[in-house]
Protein backbone atom coordinates (compact mmCIF):
# COMPACT_ATOMS: atom_id res chain seq x y z
CA UNK A 1 0.00 0.00 0.00
CA UNK A 2 1.37 3.53 -0.72
CA UNK A 3 0.71 6.61 1.18
CA UNK A 4 -2.30 8.59 0.41
CA UNK A 5 -2.73 12.32 1.37
CA UNK A 6 -4.47 15.12 0.64
CA UNK A 7 -1.92 18.42 0.09
CA UNK A 8 -3.43 21.77 -0.76
CA UNK A 9 -6.11 20.04 -2.64
CA UNK A 10 -4.23 17.42 -4.51
CA UNK A 11 -4.50 13.48 -4.02
CA UNK A 12 -1.06 12.67 -3.40
CA UNK A 13 0.35 9.13 -4.00
CA UNK A 14 3.39 8.98 -2.69
CA UNK A 15 5.05 5.61 -4.31
CA UNK A 16 7.21 3.69 -1.98
CA UNK A 17 8.75 1.29 -4.41
CA UNK A 18 10.01 0.71 -7.93
CA UNK A 19 7.03 0.33 -10.43
CA UNK A 20 8.41 -2.34 -12.65
CA UNK A 21 5.64 -5.41 -11.94
CA UNK A 22 1.95 -6.11 -11.71
CA UNK A 23 1.76 -5.74 -7.97
CA UNK A 24 3.22 -2.17 -7.50
CA UNK A 25 1.15 -0.97 -10.68
CA UNK A 26 -2.26 -2.70 -8.94
CA UNK A 27 -1.59 -0.36 -5.78
CA UNK A 28 -1.08 2.21 -7.31
CA UNK A 29 -4.38 1.72 -9.54
CA UNK A 30 -6.29 1.07 -6.00
CA UNK A 31 -4.62 4.26 -4.29
CA UNK A 32 -5.99 6.27 -7.57
CA UNK A 33 -9.34 5.01 -7.46
CA UNK A 34 -9.75 5.12 -3.80
CA UNK A 35 -8.32 9.27 -4.10
CA UNK A 36 -11.21 9.40 -7.29
CA UNK A 37 -14.39 7.44 -4.94
CA UNK A 38 -13.23 10.44 -2.23
CA UNK A 39 -14.51 13.20 -4.94
CA UNK A 40 -10.22 13.90 -5.61
CA UNK A 41 -10.10 15.28 -8.90
CA UNK A 42 -6.59 16.36 -8.97
CA UNK A 43 -3.61 13.84 -8.11
CA UNK A 44 -0.36 13.70 -8.15
CA UNK A 45 1.77 10.82 -8.20
CA UNK A 46 4.71 11.43 -6.27
CA UNK A 47 7.78 9.27 -7.61
CA UNK A 48 10.27 11.05 -5.73
CA UNK A 49 11.39 7.81 -3.99
CA UNK A 50 10.91 5.94 -6.51
CA UNK A 51 14.61 4.31 -8.22
CA UNK A 52 13.26 2.16 -11.34
CA UNK A 53 10.05 1.86 -13.35
CA UNK A 54 9.58 0.47 -16.88
CA UNK A 55 6.61 -0.15 -19.84
CA UNK A 56 4.45 -1.71 -17.06
CA UNK A 57 4.96 1.34 -14.50
CA UNK A 58 4.52 3.80 -17.15
CA UNK A 59 1.86 2.58 -19.25
CA UNK A 60 -0.21 1.88 -15.96
CA UNK A 61 0.60 5.42 -15.45
CA UNK A 62 -0.70 6.65 -18.71
CA UNK A 63 -3.73 4.69 -18.15
CA UNK A 64 -4.69 6.41 -14.33
CA UNK A 65 -3.92 9.66 -16.61
CA UNK A 66 -6.79 8.48 -19.18
CA UNK A 67 -9.23 8.01 -16.39
CA UNK A 68 -8.32 11.27 -14.26
CA UNK A 69 -9.32 12.79 -18.02
CA UNK A 70 -12.30 10.58 -18.63
CA UNK A 71 -13.41 12.18 -14.74
CA UNK A 72 -12.85 16.33 -15.41
CA UNK A 73 -9.90 15.27 -13.19
CA UNK A 74 -6.19 15.75 -13.90
CA UNK A 75 -3.57 13.99 -13.16
CA UNK A 76 0.69 14.65 -12.90
CA UNK A 77 3.91 12.94 -11.42
CA UNK A 78 6.30 14.38 -9.29
CA UNK A 79 9.90 13.60 -9.95
CA UNK A 80 13.66 13.93 -8.63
CA UNK A 81 16.89 14.31 -10.88
CA UNK A 82 17.36 10.66 -12.03
CA UNK A 83 16.41 8.00 -13.45
CA UNK A 84 12.63 8.08 -13.60
CA UNK A 85 12.92 11.51 -14.64
CA UNK A 86 15.42 10.52 -17.26
CA UNK A 87 13.38 8.07 -18.76
CA UNK A 88 9.83 9.80 -19.06
CA UNK A 89 11.89 12.70 -20.49
CA UNK A 90 13.63 10.42 -22.96
CA UNK A 91 10.24 9.21 -24.10
CA UNK A 92 8.92 12.33 -24.01
CA UNK A 93 6.18 11.30 -21.55
CA UNK A 94 6.57 14.89 -20.27
CA UNK A 95 4.63 16.26 -23.19
CA UNK A 96 1.75 14.27 -22.37
CA UNK A 97 1.66 13.57 -18.29
CA UNK A 98 2.69 17.12 -16.38
CA UNK A 99 5.44 16.73 -14.12
CA UNK A 100 6.05 18.26 -11.31
CA UNK A 101 10.04 18.82 -10.56
CA UNK A 102 11.32 19.27 -7.41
Amino acid sequence: MFDVAIVDGKGIIKVSQNLMSELPAELLRNAFEDLLERGQKSVVIDLTQTISINSYGLGRILMLLNKAKEQSGSLAVRVAPGYVKEIIKLLFLDKVIPIEEI
